[in-house]
């Protein structure tokens, strides 16, 4: 019995793959495929017992979620084909009133690809993002991405960005 076979009969079964921590301290667990409409859950900072959840009626409009990354109040989410779902919760984590979504894609923002590995924000405030098919480098001016040229002999997939205390992006 594999791992597909126990989700398929188990609506209930949870695949957390990734955990991101803000600077406030909440945690957030992305919900890989949920049958629930579960999209993202956090747990608050200031009390270890609570949960609040963010369902696809919140915006939670993917379900194939890889990793995530937070910025300030931004939960960016990197998906497998959706591109990367930015869910800016304004620091008011009980009231999604004032929450906004935005879904970056290759075809209304220019991504390289809809496959995002990985996102970061460097030290200027930057958004960067590894794809399947290369970096990019977010452009608020324009709201678009913009495509990096990497060096020979690296390939094309991103996996991983990583900046330093220089700004230098790796």
């Amino acid at each position: 019995c594999g791992l597909g076979d126990v989700y398929k009969r188990q609506p209930w079964y949870v695949v957390v793959n990734d955990i991101a921590v803000d600077d406030a301290g909440n945690r957030w667990f992305p919900n890989w495929d949920a049958r629930d409409s579960t999209g993202i859950i956090c747990s608050p900072a200031q009390n270890d017992t609570s949960w609040v959840v963010f369902y696809q009626q919140d915006g939670i409009s993917v379900d194939y979620m890889q990793r995530m990354f937070v910025y300030e109040d931004h939960v960016y989410i990197c998906t497998r084909n959706m591109g990367i779902l930015d869910y800016k919760h304004n620091w008011t984590l009980n009231d999604k009133k004032d929450d906004q979504v935005t879904l970056y894609t290759s075809k209304d923002h220019h991504l390289s690809d809809d496959w995002v590995w990985c996102v970061n924000v460097d030290k200027d405030g930057t958004l960067w993002a590894g794809t399947s098919k290369g970096l990019d480098r977010f452009d608020p001016d324009f709201e678009r991405f913009r495509a990096v040229l990497l060096p020979d002999p690296l390939g094309l997939q991103v996996n991983d960005i990583t900046v330093d205390e220089r700004n230098n992006k790796w």
